[in-house]
């Protein structure tokens, strides 16, 4: 690990296209005391620890990434609608969960945004799976072999937590877990269908991966023009 408990994270950086930096961090070896004051100060007085170090190693995790891009002293500050104010010319996500944070971050080019979704299939439990899923979805996941249906329905949360970060800073447009529909590739390579007609989010194509990492399954989306 380096200072503050964050490491880099090539196998997450391999779920994207090049240029993608990632980290991950043990949240219970991140110390808030190692905040930028602007971010130690959003956490405010009821912060409690759990929060405080989920917070912090989420943002030394950030710190890590953008270092990477040549990018040093940015507070990663929440916006009003608390998702996280990226550097202009910088796309990135954060996840944390089960003791760990990920983050992920690129320059704004080819890649116009990016989405990470850290997940423990175990908490995906079957009485939210009809919530969490469209009926196209429901159908697939009937077809597959009970063994493989926990981890299909871990994937459809998770994907769509991915997504969501990924289109929410280009679209501004909330969407629930029925407005996406997901699919899943011979090849492992994620597909996503908007059902929501008003979405306005044609100007571009998303894509995502999925691996497996400590137990936990781990879910990488990215947008890119529409051609």
């Amino acid at each position: 690990m380096n200072a503050g408990g964050v490491e880099a994270a090539p196998w997450l950086a391999a779920l994207f296209p090049a240029g993608v930096r990632a980290a991950w961090a043990d949240t219970c070896r991140c110390d808030p005391a190692d905040l930028d004051p602007a971010e130690a100060a959003c956490l405010g007085p009821q912060a409690v620890r759990c929060r405080r170090q989920e917070f912090s190693a989420g943002r030394l995790c950030a710190r890590h990434v953008l270092a990477e891009l040549g990018i040093r002293d940015f507070p990663l500050l929440p916006a009003a609608d608390r998702s996280p104010q990226w550097p202009p010319d910088c796309i990135g996500s954060l996840s944390h969960g089960s003791g760990r944070a990920l983050a992920v971050a690129a320059r704004r080019g080819g890649l116009l945004g990016l989405g990470v979704d850290l997940e423990d299939p175990a908490r995906v439990r079957p009485e939210l799976w009809e919530m969490l899923m469209t009926p196209d979805e429901r159908v697939v996941l009937q077809q597959r072999p009970a063994a493989a249906r926990s981890r299909f329905a871990a994937l459809c949360f998770s994907a769509k937590e991915a997504f969501y970060k990924c289109q929410y800073p280009l679209t501004g447009h909330w969407l629930g877990f029925d407005d996406v529909s997901l699919e899943e590739n011979p090849d492992g390579d994620l597909a996503f269908r908007v059902l929501a007609r008003d979405w306005p989010g044609q100007s571009w194509r998303f894509h995502g991966r999925s691996t497996l990492w400590q137990g936990m399954l781990v879910c990488g989306v990215w947008a890119v023009a529409a051609a």
